[in-house]
């Protein structure tokens, strides 16, 4: 993840250069995303709009749950305790939506908690079934602004296209892995200097309880 940042870091510094007259950072031009979240006052109703960009969503495990219902879980509304600056209140929900969209969606699944007991970072092997397809129809604002080049009937339907797994069972050791798919239908596998050809059925079942990083292609 570190390296999207700094990719982002090196775009910006490139587009500052006058010696360069056209520069679009990969990043931006593929995962750059906006999501517009909006605050209401349980009291008067009075709300505050605000607008983010990110390049990643991290989303939580579900128990016995999918990619989709991670992705659900991430947009459902909450509750949130601050003084209203219109009447005063104490309590307002929250609803956030996206207001553009990215050519690849990139989730990072959030497979390391805290552990007061033990007091460190723990890693989490439960099971995520990795949905094929995604749709952010629900989570959009009416008129979300799709990535160019636009395909009119695609909307807001993602397929996915990449996982990095993390194999090992601890934060500290282990090594990461990547699925990725190759063309339409052939997926490769590549674990160090080793590369496999595979289903896309048998990636996402093996994957399940290991995945860490997500790829959903715009289409």
């Amino acid at each position: 993840m570190a390296l999207i940042y700094v990719l982002k870091e090196e775009g910006a510094a490139l587009k500052k250069n006058e010696a360069i007259v056209t520069f679009n950072c990969p990043v931006q031009a593929n995962f750059d995303f906006e999501l517009e979240s909006v605050r209401t006052c349980n009291s008067c109703g009075g709300q505050v709009i605000r607008t983010e960009s990110f390049s990643c969503l991290p989303v939580d495990l579900v128990p016995g749950g999918s990619v989709q219902d991670s992705l659900d879980q991430y947009f459902k509304p909450c509750e949130l305790e601050v003084r209203c600056q219109y009447c005063g209140g104490q309590q307002a929900s929250v609803v956030q939506k996206f207001q553009s969209l990215p050519r690849v969606l990139l989730l990072q699944v959030k497979r390391f908690s805290y552990n007061v007991r033990r007091g460190k970072l723990v890693k989490l092997q439960d099971q995520l079934k990795i949905s094929p397809d995604l749709n952010l129809g629900t989570h959009s604002v009416t008129k979300v602004q799709p990535p160019r080049p636009i395909d009119p009937s695609a909307r807001s339907q993602y397929k996915i296209s990449s996982v990095v797994s993390h194999i090992g069972s601890s934060i500290n050791h282990g090594h990461y892995v990547s699925d990725s798919l190759d063309g339409s239908d052939r997926w490769l596998s590549f674990d160090d200097d080793i590369v496999q050809e595979r289903a896309q059925e048998k990636v996402l079942q093996k994957r399940g309880d290991r995945a860490y990083l997500l790829f959903y292609e715009h289409r």
